[in-house]
């Protein structure tokens, strides 16, 4: 049995960037970008789509694939797909999201790291998922970017989540200042063991909370399942309109213009 595999769920009819797997970041899709950060870590990894575009993508460039079903809630649901055509081939199934084209590998490692030791350990009963420190107070304001509120049980390392929500957490009492130093975002990659998948699974519609926030990682709280988070680097931003995208090609550029062509 290996240790863990990546799964990078991908969709086509992203409700906010149509296509968004597809859209190109200096010339190559972001799928791919996605794809090549997360195979840098030695890990198995497969894409699950439903999508015959985004399968073609994956053959054509020899990205291993699996077709999933389109009745699919969310990321999540689709690597528990993926989990149960698995089961019992992997000690962890870890889910990037597939809009994160600047995802460090070694983020990918950290969790991988911290989730493997507990994954055959039914009495520790957690999920995983990575956050960093906020440090723009544009990220704090933005819905499309979920903040947490943990309970710091090991500083500057891991904590048990206690919410996520879109709207700015922690806020002050008067005027929704940003009260720098003391917020954090989720880094949307998640760790989870396969007896977790199953049971999230299992719920044919969004739980309220993940409902109301379209945060899927709200649903294991709801369901009395705890989620560690673990302290990441985190990436420079995710990808989730065509604002993002644009920035993302700008900072691609800058970043390393030889490397993203």
């Amino acid at each position: 049995m290996s240790d863990c595999l990546i799964v990078i769920p991908a969709r086509f009819k992203s409700t906010r960037l149509l296509g968004k797997p597809l859209r190109k970041i200096c010339g190559e899709t972001m799928i791919k970008k996605v794809y090549d950060k997360c195979v840098v870590t030695g890990l198995d990894t497969v894409v699950a789509t439903d999508n015959d575009r985004i399968a073609r993508e994956c053959t054509d460039n020899n990205m291993e694939f699996i077709m999933t079903s389109p009745k699919c809630l969310t990321g999540t649901d689709r690597v528990a797909e993926v989990a149960s055509i698995k089961t019992n081939q992997y000690a962890g199934y870890i889910n990037v999201q597939g809009d994160e084209p600047f995802v460090n590998p070694d983020d990918i490692l950290k969790i991988a790291e911290e989730m493997t030791p507990r994954a055959f350990d039914r009495k520790t009963d957690e999920v995983f998922c990575g956050m960093c420190r906020i440090t723009e107070k544009e990220q704090y304001y933005s819905p499309h970017v979920p903040k947490i509120v943990f309970n710091q049980d090991k500083p500057n390392r891991s904590g048990l989540l206690r919410y996520i929500s879109r709207a700015p957490i922690p806020a002050v009492k008067e005027g929704y200042e940003w009260p720098e130093g003391n917020t954090w975002k989720q880094v949307c990659i998640y760790g989870f063991k396969w007896w977790h998948l199953k049971e999230f699974a299992k719920k044919k519609v969004k739980a309220p909370l993940e409902f109301v926030e379209d945060i899927e990682i709200l649903r294991f709280l709801e369901m009395g399942i705890a989620v560690r988070m673990i302290m990441i680097e985190g990436s420079p931003m995710a990808v989730d309109t065509e604002e993002d995208l644009q920035k993302a090609n700008d900072l691609a550029m800058e970043l390393n213009p030889n490397l993203w062509k």
